[in-house]
């Protein structure tokens, strides 16, 4: 797991060298890169992932070594990091998807930041609408305008005052209206 920690807090955590973006990979002091585009790669490779049980910037079996024995492992995030900036990833043959689903992961993993698709653009792709149950988007889009009332960080739950719970802030999470309960039947 990469992280990065600044006074005790993380500031970057990734599961492994193939999640994040090229850009956050590349990233240099005075730098800074749109978090939500790479969010959205990430979210990219996770498809990928959880489609075709592989990362799509790997390099394919036993490429890596080019059959003159073992590469280090620098050697081949240097060949997975120059794959990522190339958008060089293709669909196994093995688990044919649609072609839909195979243009929202391409969207998905485009090198260039400013060109990757947004998650308005995602929510309203063919792929992601398919057998989408009605009221899905209008729900997700009312809990997520709910004003949160949990504590988001450590720092966070260390300002309740002593002896609070969190549990009445569960409580008040409720679903209230009728509206509510209609989009969630």
């Amino acid at each position: 797991m990469l992280r990065q920690r600044t006074g005790g807090e993380v500031t970057a955590a990734c599961p492994s060298f193939a999640c994040p973006a090229a850009e956050v990979l590349l990233n240099q002091p005075g730098y800074s890169y749109d978090g939500m585009k790479a969010d959205i790669w990430s979210c990219g490779v996770l498809l990928y992932v959880m489609l075709f049980v592989s990362f799509p910037f790997a390099e394919p079996n036993n490429a890596s070594s080019g059959g003159g024995g073992p590469v280090n492992e620098a050697d081949q995030m240097r060949k997975m990091l120059r794959r990522m900036m190339a958008g060089d990833f293709t669909f196994p043959t093995w688990k044919p998807v649609s072609p839909e689903c195979e243009d929202l992961i391409a969207r998905m993993l485009t090198p260039d930041h400013a060109a990757r698709c947004t998650i308005a653009e995602i929510k309203q792709h063919p792929w992601f609408q398919k057998n989408l149950l009605p009221g899905t988007l209008e729900y997700n889009d009312k809990v997520l305008s709910i004003k949160r009332v949990l504590p988001q960080s450590e720092a966070e739950s260390r300002q309740l005052p002593e002896g609070s719970s969190t549990s009445a802030a569960y409580d008040s999470f409720a679903v209230e209206s009728d509206e509510d309960e209609e989009l969630a039947g």
